[in-house]
């Protein structure tokens, strides 16, 4: 019953997080010289956004049960969410959401120790620090949004949990380009969203990882 019941709250943190998606950008995902035309909001995300939600919110019951750990990964799940979605649709990564994200990961780890301090500061150094180092490498290729994200999710997993995550992200994103070149959906050398692989990355991590 239990994990029923955080699974509805989870359907309703995703009516949150879409909420957030439609306004946060401040506008449609054609109105900004950035974007690209992934399409407009489709009228499935809604539901998808919000059963994914609750499934996450009942997996993350069941993994750690009613703890401090469970609302500061339920607050995760709602930041990285947010993430995805934007940048799916909007290419952009925002800069006030992962400043959001930081001031979470800075109160999980000075009040519950999740993770210490200095692993989530060296965590995110790292993070932000490789990430920064491939987009000067291959400045098409990656964006300061996902520099930046990269440098949360390491506030956020700790170091060198940081590392995992990252590199399933980017295994993740290979595998998602593959697809998208043998369909057809993008050209070689052509956009693609790669936040929402970072962050696929970062909560099988933290779900699977964090104790």
């Amino acid at each position: 019953m239990s994990t029923i019941l955080y699974a509805m709250a989870g359907l309703l943190a995703g009516v949150l997080v879409n909420l957030g998606a439609d306004v946060l950008p401040g506008g449609t995902p054609d109105s900004s010289p950035r974007a690209v035309r992934w399409g407009t909001p489709r009228p499935w995300r809604a539901l998808a956004v919000e059963l994914t939600m609750g499934g996450l919110f009942a997996y993350a019951w069941t993994r750690f049960g009613p703890s401090p750990q469970l609302w500061l990964i339920s607050l995760y799940l709602i930041l990285f969410a947010l993430i995805f979605v934007i940048d799916l649709e909007h290419r952009l990564v925002l800069n006030r959401v992962v400043l959001a994200g930081a001031g979470v990961a800075l109160a999980g780890s000075l009040l519950w120790g999740q993770p210490p301090l200095p692993q989530a500061l060296l965590g995110g150094i790292s993070g932000f620090a490789l990430f920064l180092l491939i987009a000067l490498i291959k400045p098409n290729g990656m964006g300061m949004g996902d520099v930046k994200l990269a440098g949360l999710i390491g506030m956020v997993m700790g170091f060198p949990d940081v590392l995992v995550a990252l590199c399933i992200g980017v295994i993740a994103g290979g595998l998602g380009a593959l697809v998208l070149l043998l369909s057809r959906r993008v050209r070689r050398g052509g956009y693609m969203p790669y936040a929402p692989f970072l962050v696929t990355g970062a909560l099988v991590t933290l779900l699977q990882v964090v104790h």
